[in-house]
């Protein structure tokens, strides 16, 4: 789960994991960010949906995410 969404600024994983990856694309598939921690930071992007991938030992999760 990603947390706020929408964001303006950092966003917060809940992740059950201790080893995983976060990428976060556009709507075109380009990557914007990728992450080993639990937050990303979203304020130089543009205000628009993308969409993240977490990826761990445990398996994947994807969602979208809306940047004001």
């Amino acid at each position: 789960m990603a947390f706020p969404n929408p964001a303006t600024d950092v966003v917060n994983f809940q992740i059950d994991a201790t080893d995983f990856v976060i990428t976060l694309t556009d709507l075109t598939g380009k990557v914007v960010a990728t992450s080993t921690t639990s937050t990303i930071d979203m304020s130089s992007l543009t205000s628009g949906a993308y969409i993240y991938k977490v990826v761990s030992d445990k398996g994947f999760a994807k969602g979208k995410l809306t940047k004001k």
